[in-house]
């Protein structure tokens, strides 16, 4: 609401409604009266009548005031309270509770310098708990319901500062209202936040509460956390011998030195060729599959030998495992006599 008067006092106001239904909403601008007003209290010049009224909240004005100074308010109540008005109109009382003679005036919608009283609205919609790994960061893609897109802030707090600082929650704008947060915890944390993410236009604000949950990492990931340099990539090499790291971890190399436990080479046994390899017991969330083929070109054919998944050859009778102690000894036999050109090779996979 725009004042149309100057003062450099502050006055409060109660904001009220009138319920929906109330035989009084039909009034008219040219014959209204404070006595016929509906949900009126003659008997109290400052209060409204509970039995037709609903209190919304309030506001104060603010001091030093010029002409066209905005004031309002936010209430949840209030957004309950107009909900109820699906197919008419509501109306809202303003009562001073400042009593001292002074008169404030407050723009119409009909006035040409200021602006009229508007309602506006941001509404944060609810956001579904994130559950994410260690040192892995989440993203997070809502809209803001606004009646304005403009000037719209977006803020967020958390309750675990050990597990994610407010400083590590970016927003990112990729229209009016829609939002992209990436929320990045501290390196190596794991546990649960509370996050709120608040919105709010200048007047009015909303606010919605999710959980983050940090999982311990396991596997490929937690192998790859002893990485120091950056390499963790899948197909990186972290310690420069030229082993991608997924082999490396299939192979139960070391993830921070050089070292050859990846290397493999070929058997030949009456005429079958075999593909002697080692094998991480423990790299479960791996698949180690064999296969064979007649080219090593682009778009030649490989057919499978042997998979491992779960940790377990199901019953592959081409493969035997030696070894006591994690990495073990493979050797996988291949499924096809030797002809002219044969290559076997070991694919790894990681859902």
């Amino acid at each position: 609401m725009s004042g149309l008067s100057t003062s450099q006092l502050a006055y409060a106001y109660n904001v009220y409604g009138l319920r929906n239904g109330n035989a009084g909403a039909n009034w008219g601008e040219t014959n209204i009266t404070w006595l016929s007003a509906p949900g009126n209290d003659t008997n109290d010049v400052s209060e409204e009548d509970p039995m037709q009224t609903v209190f919304l909240g309030s506001f104060t004005t603010p001091t030093n005031r010029a002409l066209g100074t905005t004031a309002g308010f936010s209430s949840l109540v209030f957004r309950d309270f107009l909900n109820q008005f699906t197919n008419s109109s509501a109306t809202l009382i303003l009562s001073r509770i400042t009593q001292d003679g002074v008169i404030d005036n407050f723009a119409s919608r009909e006035n040409t310098n200021y602006a009229g009283p508007a309602i506006t609205f941001v509404t944060v919609p609810k956001i579904a708990d994130q559950t994410i790994a260690q040192n892995t960061a989440a993203t997070v893609l809502f809209n803001v319901d606004s009646a304005v897109t403009s000037n719209l802030s977006v803020t967020a707090k958390t309750s675990n500062t050990n597990l994610l600082l407010k400083t590590n929650i970016v927003f990112n704008v990729t229209n009016g209202v829609a939002r992209i947060a990436t929320l990045t915890p501290l390196p190596n944390q794991t546990g649960t936040s509370l996050v709120t993410f608040t919105v709010s236009d200048g007047l009015v604000t909303d606010s919605n509460v999710f959980q983050l949950i940090v999982n311990t990492n396991t596997g490929y990931d937690a192998w790859a956390m002893q990485i120091t340099n950056g390499l963790t990539g899948f197909n990186q090499a972290a310690t420069g011998d030229g082993f991608p790291n997924l082999l490396k971890y299939a192979t139960g190399a070391n993830p921070t030195q050089s070292d050859t436990l990846a290397m493999m080479t070929g058997l030949l046994t009456n005429g079958i060729f075999a593909l002697n390899f080692r094998r991480n017991t423990n790299a479960t969330d791996v698949s180690l599959i064999v296969e064979g083929g007649g080219a090593v070109t682009n778009g030649a054919n490989w057919n499978g030998i042997a998979t491992n998944q779960n940790g377990s050859w199901n019953g592959a009778t081409n493969v035997l495992e030696t070894g006591a102690t994690s990495p073990v000894t493979v050797i996988a036999q291949d499924s096809a006599p030797v002809s002219t050109n044969r290559f076997l090779r070991l694919r790894i996979l990681r859902p």
